[in-house]
């Protein structure tokens, strides 16, 4: 009783949220100030003990196994734990940051893609849209839909590198190729595609022969610092890495940026596009995802992105963040994931359901009231032309129907 007593006193003391009833069986408590809003139901003190030491894995892994449910509206729990990071004990953040200095080996960075990328085709096709593009949508309108959004952001992709018929490009961390596809089929580019995700390069290798575009469509079925193995004259006139920047890890940025100053022509235009942070507290990986999600992730600053490019010699010319649209494409996927709850509880267990929505709805949280950021930067070669001014073409390219 003595730690349930310490551990509530916490809670209420740092919490920010809409106040809401703690059930820690047979006992209740009120967290927060005002009306309340919402109940969280915990089985016994132990689990409130393991949210003491660690909030988001204590309470995701209750969650995920059935011993913490939520009456009321789940994302007012989010929003509250998002502004509430006194929540989170001193001696986590330190290994947080420790744990950003680790490098990963190459063979912990294919065991971590096959961790998340190699559960199933099937699955991921049952929530994504039909190109499997597994980033950050680009909503021209707010009822835009997440098949039209995926093709907005892939377009944009393509009109920031300025990409013109014939040129090479490279995509670090391809996925299911959907920019790959894009930039091949609708500007005739002779497109390379990076994953170490077996699965992933299946399902392009597949679909390039599916629509006759094999002999411009390419895959390297490796770790992306298996890249350096390429001969020394290999360059692409455009690079792209669109959500895979999360899995280099902070040790790893001045190999990965040297890699890319090597592997972009001179005269090339590149972007990177990943989730980042603006505070130094929250970059780094969050427990739970650390464990379950994304093992060996970390969250970039923003400065960290632009020191490693300009350390690399590279010219940063244009940054963007898009943060309403990434907390946007998580809301479609969710719904996605709620709305095939069968076959997804068929294929695995109530508990992988639990913990992928618990997955999705957190993350849209961190956009909508936390601080995660999502950048697009666009990087250039030392002789690379650029406009003078960073207007890109608003008109989207004509959809053209896939065969």
């Amino acid at each position: 009783m003595l730690i349930e007593s310490f551990i509530v006193k916490r809670l209420q003391k740092h919490w920010r949220g809409p106040a809401f009833t703690l059930n820690v069986e047979p006992r209740a408590y009120l967290i927060g100030k005002g009306d309340n809003q919402f109940s969280v139901t915990l089985k016994n003190s132990r689990i409130l003990i393991n949210i003491g030491i660690s909030p988001s894995l204590g309470f995701g892994e209750a969650y995920m196994n059935g011993d913490a449910r939520i009456e009321g509206d789940i994302m007012k729990f989010f929003e509250g734990f998002e502004h509430s990071p006194g929540l989170i004990p001193a001696p986590i953040q330190m290994i947080k940051r420790w744990l950003r200095y680790l490098p990963l080996s190459t063979k912990q960075g294919v065991d971590n893609a096959h961790h998340h990328y190699d559960i199933g085709n099937d699955f991921y096709g049952l929530w994504l849209d039909s190109t499997r593009t597994y980033t950050c949508a680009y909503f021209l309108k707010n009822e835009d839909s997440l098949e039209d959004a995926q093709y907005q952001k892939n377009d944009l992709v393509c009109k920031k590198i300025r990409l013109e018929e014939g040129m090479s490009m490279l995509d670090i961390g391809c996925g299911w190729g959907g920019t790959l596809f894009h930039a091949a089929l609708y500007y005739g580019a002779d497109v390379t595609g990076v994953t170490p995700a077996k699965e992933q390069a299946k399902f392009i290798f597949d679909k390039a022969k599916k629509l006759g575009i094999e002999n411009r469509v390419h895959v390297i079925v490796e770790d992306w610092r298996e890249l350096e193995k390429l001969p020394m004259n290999t360059k692409y006139d455009r690079i792209v890495s669109i959500g895979m920047f999360e899995h280099v890890g902070r040790a790893q940025y001045a190999r990965f940026f040297r890699l890319w100053k090597k592997l972009l022509s001179d005269k090339g235009i590149s972007l990177l596009h990943t989730i980042g942070a603006t505070n130094d507290e929250n970059s780094g990986q969050d427990p739970w995802i650390q464990k379950y999600i994304f093992p060996g992730g970390y969250i970039p600053l923003l400065r960290e992105i632009i020191a490693g490019a300009s350390h690399a010699h590279l010219r940063v010319v244009d940054c963007e963040n898009l943060w309403q649209h990434y907390a946007k494409t998580l809301h479609h996927w969710n719904v996605n994931v709620e709305s095939h709850k069968k076959e997804v509880v068929d294929m695995f267990d109530e508990r992988f359901y639990r913990m992928w929505t618990l997955y999705l709805k957190s993350c849209e949280a961190g956009f909508r009231w936390g601080d995660l950021q999502l950048y697009q930067t666009v990087i250039l070669g030392k002789d690379a032309k650029w406009p003078l001014n960073r207007k890109v073409e608003a008109r989207l390219t004509k959809r053209q129907k896939e065969l």
